[in-house]
Order: structure tokens, then sequence, then C-alpha cells
């Protein structure tokens, strides 16, 4: 019993500090936001650190990337392909028997 609630307790823990490190992200992400529209109202062009700044938020609110996306669709073919195999097998295993 002890070595369960141990268990439990050490989730807590670890969500507890992955909470505060996204909150901590957020703080910075808030700075880097003020800074970087008092830096960029003078030029006209993007900066490099505001770019990698919204590439940041959006991953941290779930959107995929070009890579990741790629990569899920180069899976479902995959799984297409196979399953378009396993189809074509089993039809030639009910016409051999």
């Amino acid at each position: 019993m002890q070595l369960h609630l141990q268990y439990h307790f050490s989730i807590l823990q670890a969500t507890q500090k992955n909470i505060t490190k996204e909150e901590e992200g957020d703080d910075e992400n808030e700075k880097n936001k003020d800074k970087n529209k008092n830096s960029n109202e003078s030029s006209s062009s993007p900066s490099y650190s505001k770019l990698s700044s919204l590439s940041h938020l959006s991953l941290s609110q779930g959107n995929k990337t070009d890579k990741e996306t790629k990569n899920t669709k180069d899976e479902n073919q995959k799984k297409i392909r196979f399953l378009k195999k396993t189809k074509k097998d089993q039809k030639k295993r009910k016409t051999n028997n």
C-alpha cells in the first residue's frame, strides 16, 4: 500500500514540476513578446527572435510542424499499403482454398 501511495505521490510531484515549468515558460514568452514589440516597432522586417518565439508558441499550443505532419502522412501511407497487401493475401488464400 505504501508503494502504491509513493507511486501516486511521485506522479503528482512530476506533474507539479511540469506545470511550474510551463508557467515559467509562459512568463518568459510574454517578456520576449514585449521586448520584440519594442525592438520591432522601428524595423519593418521580422527578427529571428520573434519568429522563434512564435514557433515555440505554435508548438506549445499543440500545432504540428511540417516535419511532424509529413511523418504522420508517411506512417498513414505505410499502414494503408500494409492493409491493402493483407487484403490481397486474404483474397489469394480464399481462391487457393
